[in-house]
């Protein structure tokens, strides 16, 4: 008897309910296990087959079929010596072999060769069926992207798209108020050719995708027509292509294209051929185009080199190129956009917010335009930028808090605007501003603390606006040179620590609400040289300012201020005083000696306080004087004739004193002379023959005096605008002088009360 040779043999699907079994073939002995087959019949339903055995009835024992987590498990029988699936026939009929000339085969496998064969056709056939529905599903998709391509209103006819009714763009979501916000970006539109290429790109680059429909008659839908259609030179791949669409984004939303003006005709805006860097207000920085695999480093000899070239400044294009020659690939320059200055262009329009794209920006200036809408969020992602003027507009809504992102903002200008919101607290971020105009914008609430962070600051300008409160003592903490606060409804005390801005040569303070004294220590600020805090509720006295050697302008009028005038302002040995006015308020005490020291003074103005006294002789020293008005108060005595050494003196105001004697005909040598008022004293005589020559005189008033004569007709000639004088004097070119106040003056020479 032969080596016995032993053959296992799978016949069936463990997984088919259980009407399978393995056989175990051994060469000499046939040990078949039964199996019970199930095929199918013409009408669908199936039937048990017969179970067939052979001749052989050698049977082996048989164990109980069992499963473990659902699966058959294979036991050893040792009776057998090799391993034996469990028979899960429940009948034991023995399996049939059969030989058909190939070998020995079983009944049961060549019925499952037949339903194998049968699965795998149909198993095709619905494959086939699915990929050609995916396909007609994914075809009629692209189809109706097609047709509702958001850009075919305005496509040429020769693109095939000329369908006019087209659904307007929106995106999923609310288009967000800040740039930190992630935003919605539309799925791209299907195609491959160049517009679909640069629409794609473009609403990667927009903020609100909804700016670029075809409905829409936006500035950035403009943007994207004039690329497709006259900048012939841009595809979606350009580099600069962001750029390209930032600045004409810009210039469609300000109506450059329908400018009108002082540079009609000149603008190269948008005019095709024209490079972008050769707009009007527009400078670039660009880097030339090199050949090299190699880009240089960033710094020479470990120094940084303006002149160097980075690695993002250059996009390497058409690499592929390389493939078939030995040349290296071509680099293309980054367009760097660093300046936009469009002052004073009557643009009009609003400001897009795809300015943000504008990252190299140094300087944006689109001061004293028409300018209307609110300011973008987008444009405080210019982190580059050193000047934003934006003064002499329309502009409306808030300053918004993202201002503290410019932290490299140098000059700031939001002047004349329309604005109705507060100075962000976040301005304080802003520690390189040096200059900022803030002034007549419509600007509300307090004066923020933070702007004592403003360590680089010299002049802050606010003035004109409807701020209230109490200035921030934060102030004595910022080096500024000018502080221009006037014009709003500040409250409170001045604080004393302005005394120590030691830079401070300007403060104006005017037309406010601030009470309390003036800091003493204003002295200590050795560069002042402009005090304006006239027309508040200030009071006290005057404080000593004999240290400041640069005052020229003190102006303190329409106060509550007390005490005599300090002869310190004039003590000093160089005095650069040249605007004194101290008028309507409380002071008392006699006019100070002005001294030869004050050579520069050019105004004087005392009027309507208490002082009394005479008018010092040495008055005549003040030989820049043009303007000294002392009406208002209690001089007496005689007018010095040293105020003809005044020859530039343009307006005297004497009246209402108590002025007595002759009027000085000196007075008439003053030919520079336009206003006299002498009204309202005691002066006698008659009008001084000298005045006829004061040929440029457009006001001279002498009423209420005891005046005596009759007027020159010279001085008639002269053609004085006010001429006013006592009724008994004859005046044929004077007025004042009506019925009523004839019949006035008749009835007090016969001593009748005139008074009500």
């Amino acid at each position: 008897m032969n080596d016995t040779s032993q053959i296992q043999s799978l016949a069936g699907d463990n997984t088919s309910n259980n009407n399978t079994s393995y056989s175990q073939i051994s060469n000499g002995n046939t040990v078949t296990d039964t199996t019970s087959l199930v095929t199918p019949t013409n009408d669908g339903s199936q039937s048990q087959t017969t179970n067939l055995s052979n001749n052989n009835n050698n049977n082996y024992p048989i164990r109980e079929s069992s499963t473990r987590f659902g699966m058959q498990s294979v036991e050893e029988d040792s009776s057998v010596g090799y391993s034996r699936v469990p028979d899960v026939n429940p009948n034991n009929q023995p399996n049939n072999r059969v030989d058909n000339g190939n070998g020995p085969r079983y009944g049961d496998e060549q019925q499952f060769d037949r339903r194998d064969r049968f699965s795998i056709t149909k198993t095709i056939a619905i494959v086939i069926l699915l990929v050609v529905v995916a396909i007609a599903v994914a075809l009629g998709l692209v189809m109706a992207l097609r047709r509702n391509d958001p850009r075919v209103g305005n496509i040429p006819n020769a693109l095939n798209r000329t369908n006019n009714n087209i659904p307007t763009y929106s995106p999923n979501t609310a288009f967000p108020t800040t740039p930190r916000i992630t935003y919605t970006t539309p799925a791209p539109v299907m195609g491959n050719t160049r517009s679909d290429q640069i629409f794609n790109r473009l609403v990667d680059l927009v903020r609100d995708p909804s700016v670029l429909n075809a409905s829409a008659d936006s500035p950035q839908r403009k943007a994207y027509e004039y690329i497709l259609y006259q900048g012939l030179e841009w595809d979606a791949t350009d580099p600069n292509l962001d750029v390209v669409f930032a600045v004409t984004s810009l210039l469609f939303g300000l109506n450059a294209d329908k400018v009108e003006g002082k540079m009609e005709g000149d603008e190269t805006w948008m005019v095709p051929g024209v490079p972008l860097c050769n707009y009007t207000g527009v400078t670039c920085a660009t880097l030339n185009a090199t050949q090299s695999t190699n880009l240089p480093p960033n710094n020479n000899n470990g120094n940084n080199d303006d002149k160097a070239v980075k690695e993002d400044d250059r996009t390497i294009i058409n690499p592929e190129s390389t493939q078939n020659n030995n040349s290296p690939p071509l680099s293309v320059p980054r367009i760097r956009v660093t300046n936009i200055i469009l002052y004073d262009f009557n643009l009009t329009g609003t400001i897009v917010n795809e300015v943000h794209l504008l990252t190299h920006l140094t300087t944006l200036d689109l001061g004293k335009n028409r300018i209307q809408g609110t300011i973008p969020t987008g444009l405080f992602d210019l982190t580059e930028l050193k000047m934003l003027e934006l003064g002499g507009n329309a502009l409306t809504g808030d300053v918004p808090t993202l201002i503290g992102s410019l932290t490299r903002l140098e000059m700031l200008g939001i002047y004349e605007n329309d604005f109705s919101a507060s100075i962000p607290t976040e301005i304080g971020y802003l520690t390189s501003l040096q200059n900022a105009f803030l002034d007549s914008a419509g600007l509300e609430g307090t004066l923020p603390t933070e702007i004592g962070n403003l360590q680089s600051i010299e002049e802050f300008q606010v003035y004109g606006n409807l701020l209230t409160g109490a200035l921030p003592t934060e102030l004595g903490l910022t080096p500024l040179r000018k502080i221009r606060f006037y014009g709003n409804f500040f409250s409170g005390s001045i604080p004393e620590e302005i005394g120590l801005m030691s830079n401070l040569d300007a403060i104006y303070l005017d037309d406010n609400a601030l009470t309390g004294t003036i800091p003493g220590n204003l002295s200590t600020c050795p560069m002042l040289a402009d005090i304006r805090m006239y027309n508040n509720q200030l009071t006290g006295t005057l404080p000593d300012l004999s240290m400041l050697d640069n005052l020229a302008l003190f102006y303190m009028d329409h106060n509550f201020l007390t005490g005599s005038i300090p002869q310190s302002l004039f003590n000093s040995s160089s005095s650069s005083l040249t605007d004194l006015q101290l008028q309507m308020n409380k002071f008392d005490g006699s006019m100070p000696d002005l001294l030869e020291n004050a050579i520069l003074l050019k105004t004087l103005n005392l009027a309507n306080n208490n002082l009394e006294g005479t008018i010092p002789k040495n008055i005549g020293t003040a030989k820049a004087l043009k303007k000294l008005l002392l009406y208002g108060n209690s001089f007496d005595g005689t007018v010095p004739d040293e105020l003809a050494f005044c020859s530039e003196l343009e307006s005297l105001g004497l009246h209402d004193n108590r002025f007595t004697g002759t009027i000085s005909g000196l007075i008439g040598s003053l030919s520079k002379l336009q206003n006299l008022t002498l009204s309202d004293n005691g002066f006698t005589g008659t009008i001084p023959t000298l005045f006829k020559n004061l040929d440029i005189l457009q006001q001279l008033s002498l009423e209420g005096n005891l005046l005596t004569g009759d007027v020159y007709p010279e001085m008639c000639e002269i053609g004085i605008n006010t001429f006013t004088v006592d009724c008994d004097i004859e005046c044929d070119c004077c007025s004042g002088c009506s019925e009523m106040d004839l019949l006035i003056d008749e009835l007090g020479r016969y001593g009748v009360d005139e008074s009500p």
